[in-house]
């Protein structure tokens, strides 16, 4: 979302801030996360949990000089045993590698070629060419993230829908491979992030405006500071220079008195 905002902000600027505000991106954030907890809401219907005796431990008990024996359970996440639930975890893990890696990747591949040809290609002069490179330097560190820390998901995705959940053809490598591909996927959601901070002035402003902030304990300061959150850095960096120098004329003034 964040990349087709990116393209229509550089491609189409006028479009851009008439569709993409504040409400737009809530709606579209609530109609994600309705669908994706519809979606979701399938393994509830098609799975249970069930129980399995692990192992059989003793405990011996030094003062009653006895032993007492217990039983080890594993529980495990299984399929119900039906034709048609499995046909429909098929689906699921279909519907889910399909709108969430490849619709995903096939548009970030595409806004971001947009992105990089428009700021190679076109002649925008010398006062674009900070902003040109910090806008393909972004682009192209969040698709190449994407790319390779949810690319390996479409793989166990793909098995999973070929040969369903609980295929015996699923052995111990393809459950560390699927929880490696889970890190990689935690990972993967940070990485904006930190690209932004690093290649984006006004981001690192408005972080450290908002860590200030929540670091303050007087109010009042703490409201100044949440305002200055959302000003440009080069606006807040003017009246910083101006409040400096009035108070160093007031100081001089008063030296001179």
């Amino acid at each position: 979302m964040v990349t087709v905002e990116t393209v229509m902000c550089v491609l189409m600027p006028f479009l851009f801030r008439q569709y993409c505000t504040k409400r737009t991106t809530w709606f579209f954030l609530v109609i994600s996360l309705s669908l994706s907890t519809l979606l979701h809401l399938t393994l509830v219907f098609t799975t249970e949990i069930t129980m399995h005796p692990l192992a059989i431990k003793e405990h011996a008990l030094s003062e009653s000089n006895s032993t007492c024996w217990y039983i080890q359970n594993m529980y495990l996440f299984m399929m119900r045993s039906n034709n048609a639930y499995e046909v429909i975890q098929k689906v699921y893990y279909w519907i889910q590698t399909t709108v969430a890696i490849i619709i995903p990747t096939v548009a970030m591949l595409v806004c971001s070629i947009l992105i990089v040809k428009q700021f190679t290609f076109k002649e925008l002069g010398e006062a674009f060419s900070q902003r040109r490179k910090c806008v393909i330097r972004m682009t192209v560190a969040t698709t190449v993230s994407h790319l390779l820390l949810e690319g390996p998901a479409t793989l166990t995705h793909a098995a999973v829908a070929l040969k369903g959940a609980s295929s015996s053809e699923h052995h111990y490598m393809m459950c560390v491979l699927n929880n490696a591909i889970n890190i990689l996927s935690i990972v993967n959601a940070t990485i904006p992030f930190f690209v932004f901070l690093l290649c984006n002035e006004q981001f690192r402003h408005m972080t450290a405006m908002y860590l200030k902030a929540h670091l303050q304990t007087d109010s009042a300061r703490k409201k100044t500071y949440l305002s200055q959150a959302g000003m440009r850095c080069s606006r807040v960096s003017r009246m910083e220079t101006e409040r400096s120098f009035v108070e160093t004329r007031l100081l001089s003034k008063a030296s001179n008195m």
